[in-house]
């Protein structure tokens, strides 16, 4: 009977922090958005993607927030957003479902999509992440194609540095790109706990397994 007893009061401890996290409200006037991805800028700028209501808010250093999104293909909305990014100048917002890379202002003002048809892909890329260096060089993962595409500065075709199933080691279900420094980029593994250091040309320069405390 103790023991059930205690066993109750931790689930319903375990059930009240989870409902806590759950119901951490960012915005007053939107207490339904959510946080699923969030990057600050060194100048205190902080961009956030709601996966859920496809939606991206941004909270300028003078307190001002601005929202974008919301589902649909047209103009200012997003298909499947997935993630985030920032160049310090443009905030990327990565549409899985609408196949495209989508350019904003730091005010979430739309800029450009970045299509793979217009580079000469026949199939869909479903990006499932991107990454932007300080440059203004972009990076995409393309989990279902196994792919690393990149985009120079100005340019808006994209050309692929890394087929991940060309390497001379195994790299088993990539996740997340990121650059590491304006001439690397970093794939990293879910499930072998693995980083995998590209250069921009497509040579695979390490592999470094991903510690506890990283």
């Amino acid at each position: 009977m103790h023991l059930r007893f205690i066993l109750s009061i931790s689930f319903i401890l375990c059930f009240s922090f989870a409902a806590d996290i759950d119901e951490t409200i960012i915005f007053p006037d939107r207490p339904e958005f959510r946080s699923d991805k969030i990057i600050t800028l060194p100048d205190g700028t902080a961009f956030h993607l709601d996966i859920r209501s496809r939606e991206a808010a941004a909270v300028l250093p003078d307190g001002e927030i601005r929202f974008t999104g919301g589902f649909g293909n047209g103009y200012g909305h997003f298909m499947e957003p997935v993630d985030i990014t920032s160049d310090g100048v443009s905030v990327f917002v990565c549409d899985r479902a609408g196949n495209a890379i989508i350019q904003l202002t730091r005010r979430l003002e739309v800029v450009k999509a970045f299509s793979f048809n217009q580079s000469g892909f026949s199939e869909p890329m479903f990006p499932s992440s991107v990454s932007a260096s300080q440059n203004g060089y972009v990076a995409v993962l393309s989990e279902d194609r196994r792919l690393v595409l990149v985009k120079q500065p100005q340019e808006d075709l994209w050309t692929i540095v890394a087929d991940l199933d060309r390497q001379p080691v195994s790299i088993p279900c990539p996740e997340t790109v990121r650059f590491t420094s304006l001439h690397s980029i970093v794939i990293t593994s879910s499930c072998s706990k693995t980083e995998y250091t590209f250069s921009l040309f497509g040579r695979l320069l390490s592999a470094r397994l991903i510690t506890g405390g990283d």
